[in-house]
């Protein structure tokens, strides 16, 4: 996931140096995801903290892999990220072909 993030940012900016800051900048906010729930004290029931929650990098990878046992929920969720950021990298190689 991380990986598919510094290739995505690294595809879209013309300089290393500024890709590999964004590619830092995207990773942490990433992970920092779960604490924004506490930053904006967003009430139990809330959409927005479900979704936080369901988002959360650290709880899917601790849920399933720390423990040893392989979830396809957890599994998925990281394929389906890096894909999605593996998508954006490639188009992004793409559109520069036009420029």
């Amino acid at each position: 996931l991380f990986c598919s993030v510094g290739r995505a940012v690294s595809a879209l900016s013309n300089t290393p140096l500024l890709a590999a800051f964004f590619a830092t900048i995207a990773n942490a906010a990433i992970l920092s995801l779960p604490f924004l729930d506490a930053l904006l004290a967003l009430p139990p029931g809330s959409p927005l903290r479900v979704a936080l929650g369901h988002a959360n990098v650290i709880t899917q990878f601790q849920a399933s892999f720390v423990v040893g046992a392989i979830d396809t929920k957890h599994v998925l969720f990281f394929v389906v990220w890096t894909a999605f950021f593996s998508f954006v990298a490639t188009r992004g190689l793409e559109a520069r072909r036009w420029w």
